[in-house]
């Protein structure tokens, strides 16, 4: 089975007279937010969860649905179950209209706390939750499409960060990768696939050693990488493992950053503010 009961709403919700997209990897702290505004004023979030407080997570990302005008999520995707992937989501559905949830089938699992309260408080708000996998797709208008990398059907890790959600989304050719914690053997299923440059991928794990080997850094060929959260012990390293990025953003640093798609193909990447890594972890240039 595939995501083809989302093609029939996309396509009558969404109509393609423009095909630009905003993408903002929220400042959340430790944990993972990603606003995707799609070009008819529909939006997605990719995360909602954070080490800290769930309350301040929510109200981030409400602050910046209403800083573009808006008080509303089309669709909620959670990569995982750790909780600083999606505890902020619960406080979230008490002041954003939410229109479904989309989980892979490892998220739920009911001994994890927090589970068990988003669905039913979801059922309460008579929110769907729909379960994705690996090979499901869905178009949003004519040049901007959604897919999902994996996991794919049957999969189940023993660790629930290589379970992620990872989810490709592409507009006018430009191609941007969300990985949620991808790790261990869920990142080398994802490596087995058909290599493919992105122009803006966010960090698996939150820029964590593991979860961001040199081998990824050569399949995905990112433009720019941006961490959310994270430890600073492990920023050092990541111009090694991306050494061909135009420019690295890191949120506790940078802030929220936003990578715009324009109708004609543009790229550009906005931190909310400057800030220079110090020189070991500065990110370099590309030549072409």
């Amino acid at each position: 089975w595939g995501c083809w009961w989302l093609v029939g709403f996309l396509v009558v919700m969404w109509p393609s007279t423009d095909s630009s997209i905003r993408c903002t990897v929220l400042s959340v702290g430790h944990g993972g937010a990603v606003l995707v505004e799609f070009p008819t004023g529909q939006s997605m979030l990719y995360d909602c969860g954070a080490m800290g407080d769930p309350e301040r997570v929510a109200q981030t990302v409400q602050t910046a649905l209403l800083k573009r005008g808006k008080n509303r999520l089309d669709l909620v995707v959670l990569s995982h179950s750790d909780a600083d992937h999606f505890n902020g989501a619960v406080p979230l559905l008490r002041n954003v209209g939410v229109g479904e949830i989309c989980v892979a089938k490892s998220f739920l699992r009911e001994e994890v706390p927090g589970i068990r309260n988003l669905i039913e408080d979801a059922a309460r708000r008579g929110i769907p939750i729909r379960l994705i996998q690996g090979g499901d797709q869905w178009q949003v208008s004519d040049r901007v499409r959604m897919r999902v990398l994996h996991p794919g059907a049957g999969w189940n890790s023993r660790w629930d960060n290589a379970n992620s959600i990872v989810l490709e989304v592409e507009a006018n050719e430009r191609k941007i990768l969300l990985t949620g914690d991808l790790d261990r053997d869920g990142l080398q299923e994802v490596l087995k696939q058909k290599r493919v440059r992105y122009d803006m991928m966010m960090s698996p794990h939150h820029g964590g050693r593991t979860a961001n080997p040199p081998e990824l850094g050569a399949w995905a060929d990112p433009e720019y990488v941006i961490i959310s959260g994270g430890q600073p012990r492990f920023m050092g390293r990541l111009t090694e493992v991306y050494p061909t990025a135009a420019r690295i953003f890191w949120t506790p640093l940078h802030g929220s950053v936003t990578t715009i798609v324009t109708q004609r193909g543009e790229l550009a990447a906005e931190p909310f503010r400057e800030g220079e890594f110090p020189p070991a972890i500065a990110g370099s240039r590309r030549s072409d």
